[in-house]
């Protein structure tokens, strides 16, 4: 991009490549932690725990992992 383009961006938008693929791995996960897919859904695994919750859990590890993987690579330098 050019020097134009960049001054269209708000100020938030990450500059480099590294930091817009954490944008995109926070923002996706934010968005798969809204369950708008299975709303009113009553199905449960072994008539004992709702799916929602398991679908929950997995997301919780998964961002537990990416914070774990961005702070290791976050640099305070920049």
């Amino acid at each position: 991009m050019n020097q134009k383009t960049w001054e269209l961006l708000p100020f938030w938008f990450p500059q480099s490549k590294k930091n817009k693929f954490w944008a995109v791995i926070f923002i996706t996960l934010f968005v798969l932690s809204i369950d708008f897919w299975n709303w009113n859904s009553d199905t449960r695994v072994s008539d004992w725990i709702p799916v929602w919750i398991i679908y929950l859990i997995v997301i919780q590890f998964a961002l537990a992992y990416s914070l774990w993987k961005f702070s290791k690579e976050w640099n305070l330098d920049e």
